[in-house]
């Protein structure tokens, strides 16, 4: 399978479009054929080695990813190939044809949403969200005023 590698931290330059052994999922795990992922802000600052969490080198960026189950573990209940889902990498590997997620951070993919809809999900939705509900405690029917629509956030 192809996936993007970085063997160093650094810009955009250090990824490098690789064949790669294809995952096999564990226990808890859901196999993921990509679709679509989303592309963070903390892919970047990992990829540059500036974020505290960023990987040891080689790795396979991205967190986010929306597709078609290929093969669940043998401890996955609420999935089965070929389901629709949307999964969430703890730190990286989803920048690939076909991504491991743990079945706890997978979840069904709506109908309604494209696969680029869904891969924008769980980072970026569940940011905005929080942003909005949670810190802003935004009710219905209030207006909000964006000052800035920079990034996925935005």
């Amino acid at each position: 399978m192809q996936a993007i590698v970085c063997h160093e931290h650094g810009g955009p330059e250090v990824m490098r479009y690789e064949e790669v052994p294809q995952p096999k999922p564990t226990a808890g795990d859901v196999l993921i054929q990509a679709e679509a992922i989303g592309v963070n802000y903390v892919d970047t600052m990992r990829r540059s080695g500036k974020h505290p969490a960023a990987p040891e080198t080689p790795f396979t960026p991205g967190i986010e990813v929306c597709g078609r189950v290929a093969a669940i573990g043998s401890q996955v209940s609420r999935f089965r190939e070929e389901d629709r889902v949307i999964g969430r990498c703890v730190t990286h590997g989803a920048y690939a044809e076909y991504v491991c997620v743990e079945e706890r951070f997978t979840v069904s993919w709506p109908e309604a949403l494209s696969a680029q809809q869904g891969a924008a999900l769980f980072v970026n939705g569940q940011t905005a969200y929080h942003a909005l509900v949670t810190m802003g405690q935004t009710k219905p029917g209030e207006s909000v005023l964006i000052t800035a629509a920079a990034g996925g956030g935005g």
